[in-house]
């Protein structure tokens, strides 16, 4: 092409052999990689492990707890338990929103190949049916007589 023998000269122009240093072999600080990218598109081959290899179970459990942990969402009452790969949750969450949200980050995880959602609404507390905005309403929207 014409157009790239007028474009001005870059700094990244330079010869890979004037560009390498000691500390630079696979050129890493001067952005010449020699290795196959590892940003490939989705549908590739990445993320594939050797033949035969599964992720622990435990560090799975720690990732799933790590990132319950650092989600805004109140998981006190949320056990976590994986076999084979396999993550169940069990226990109490205060709404259906948490209780999607909870399978959901344990999804996200690297190794899990499926999640057994066994967690339970809590009872609504006598906080949530009473008050000034519910009074002489029940929970279901019938008035009280």
């Amino acid at each position: 092409m014409q157009g790239d023998d007028s474009r001005p000269p870059r700094e990244d122009d330079e010869p890979e052999a004037e560009a390498r240093d000691e500390g630079d072999l696979l050129g890493w600080r001067t952005g010449r990689r020699r290795w196959p990218r590892l940003d490939v598109a989705a549908g590739s081959d990445r993320g594939k492990g050797p033949k035969n290899y599964a992720r622990p179970d435990d560090r799975i459990r720690d990732d799933v707890c790590e990132r319950l942990e650092d989600s805004d969402l109140d998981v006190r009452d949320v056990e976590v338990s994986v076999r084979d790969g396999e993550v169940t949750l069990e226990g109490v969450v205060s709404d259906r929103f948490t209780k999607r949200a909870v399978e959901d980050i344990a999804f996200t995880v690297r190794g899990v190949r499926d999640c057994h959602n066994r967690l339970r609404l809590a009872p609504p507390s006598d906080e949530t049916t009473s008050g000034p905005a519910h009074s002489g309403v029940t929970r279901v929207g019938v008035p009280r007589t």
